[in-house]
């Protein structure tokens, strides 16, 4: 079971910037979606919809310190998770920002308010 569990979150991988389809998950895991769901919060001790919004967040922070990216571009990435409107987009601030030093002279470029 642990190796079509990890099948399964190597399908999640491949996809978190796309959506990606429970049911295939599951499938590939050969469990139906509820018990995935159930199964994989046992295993890794988070729901599957923690686990996807904390990959796509790390990634949007890689692309904060590695990439040229402006952040506007890669706060609307991250904005998908939350239907929060851009400016209070809490997520990203709770997720992310909140937990790395920004400097000062990037603050205007937050599509937030600290």
């Amino acid at each position: 079971m642990l190796k079509q569990l990890n099948a399964a979150i190597e399908y999640i991988e491949a996809n978190l910037c796309a959506e990606f389809d429970l049911d295939t998950a599951a499938g590939i895991a050969c469990v139906t979606a509820d018990s995935f769901i159930r199964f994989f919060s046992y295993m890794t001790g988070m729901t599957l919809t923690e686990y996807v919004r904390r990959r796509r967040l790390t990634l949007a922070a890689q692309d904060l310190q590695h990439s040229k990216t402006p952040i506007i571009d890669i706060a609307m990435k991250v904005r998908r998770l939350s239907q929060e409107p851009l400016r209070n987009n809490t997520v990203l601030h709770r997720q992310f920002i909140a937990k790395m030093a920004v400097p000062l002279k990037y603050i205007h470029l937050l599509p937030f308010t600290l």
